[in-house]
């Protein structure tokens, strides 16, 4: 963790690693390095996605169909991404709220 990137307008994550895959069969050759911050944002909007749809359709009979506004608090890196997931699950969507301490965000 390298909390002072935060400060260098989005340049740099605060959290750096690597995702690698290995081919499990054959040699064990490296088939892929990829920058953990982006697979965290997808893999974490995609939690949530599904974890808002499933509590919909146990809440109620129309699952999200009348969901129309969603309220994201922080304007970091992980609100695009959830934003970007709730309006694949939530199909009436007409309003995105976000809050947060950065305006300027």
């Amino acid at each position: 963790v390298f909390p002072k990137n935060s400060h260098t307008d989005g340049r740099f994550s605060s959290h750096q690693g690597l995702v690698q895959l290995w081919n499990k069969s054959g040699n064990g050759e490296l088939l892929l390095v990829a920058d953990a911050h982006e697979i965290t944002k997808i893999r974490t909007a995609a939690a949530s996605a599904l974890a808002t749809r499933t509590i919909l359709r146990k809440k109620n009979q129309q699952g999200c169909e009348n969901t129309s506004v969603l309220s994201i608090l922080g304007t970091g890196s992980q609100a695009y991404s959830h934003a970007e997931a709730m309006m694949e699950v939530l199909p009436n969507l007409e309003r995105i709220k976000i809050w947060g301490r950065n305006q300027e965000k």
